[in-house]
């Protein structure tokens, strides 16, 4: 059953059944009707918070410290991309899963959007169902990349087996160097979500900064060996990789 919204945002009530606990959503955004909404379709899932800017965002952030943040980009006092670039800048918050939603829905504000941090990009107007969806499959993501719950992580025909440092595919093990076993690990626990070039340097370098040729060099290797591997490593021109299935 769906309904109009505010700013024709179209809001569909069937949403998939959770029988975990909910976890904290941080849902910012400077029109009251729409974090309404939100809060409302959302209340069986998550246990929504909110925010009226990204000031306040920043704030709420550093004190709640929520699971995921729903942060819209064109608000007072501070932008959804300035806040999101102050939380990722932050060691308590940096790892917070952020998806952007706007209805400025342009490949200079997604590209923007990428490189300060956002995980995802959702334009406006848009349907709750979807919406959901895409919020708890981040979200599991999420828990899996800060604490697997499983020593094996499979992902169409790919299984990543965290303990042996092991990939295979098709039960066909993939000889891979450490350094790309990091990246494809980190592709794969991100599946279907931007990875963004900062971040791998981050989490595979250990580093702030590598050259761009090795990291292109290790990823043109990658495709070669997992050939034979169902979905493909998709390049964000100027932000980074997703890893989506067929």
């Amino acid at each position: 059953m769906s309904h109009a919204g505010p700013n024709n945002v179209n809001v569909n009530t069937k949403v998939v059944r959770r029988q975990n606990a909910k976890p904290k959503l941080l849902v910012v955004d400077d029109e009251p009707e729409i974090r309404e909404i939100v809060r409302e379709v959302l209340a069986e899932h998550f246990e929504v918070i909110e925010a009226e800017n990204g000031k306040q965002a920043v704030d709420i952030a550093q004190r709640s410290l929520p699971d995921m943040i729903l942060m819209d980009v064109m608000m007072p006092e501070m932008d959804g991309i300035a806040a999101t670039e102050s939380i990722r800048g932050m060691l308590t918050t940096r790892h917070i899963p952020i998806l952007m939603l706007t209805a400025a829905n342009t490949k200079d504000y997604r590209i923007r959007a990428f490189d300060f941090g956002a995980d995802q990009f959702i334009g406006k107007p848009f349907d709750f169902e979807e919406l959901t969806t895409r919020l708890l499959s981040v979200y599991r993501r999420s828990r899996q990349m800060v604490n697997p719950a499983t020593k094996e992580v499979r992902f169409l025909n790919l299984e990543l087996n965290l303990d042996a440092k092991e990939i295979r595919i098709d039960e066909d093990r993939v000889e891979l160097s450490p350094v790309e076993f990091d990246i494809v690990k980190l592709l794969v626990l991100n599946r279907e979500t931007l990875v963004t070039r900062q971040k791998i340097i981050e989490e595979v370098w250990k580093s702030k900064e590598a050259p761009d040729r090795v990291m292109d060099a290790h990823i043109v290797s990658i495709r070669k060996k997992i050939g034979a591997f169902r979905g493909t490593i998709k390049t964000v021109y100027g932000s980074g990789y997703i890893l989506r299935g067929e």
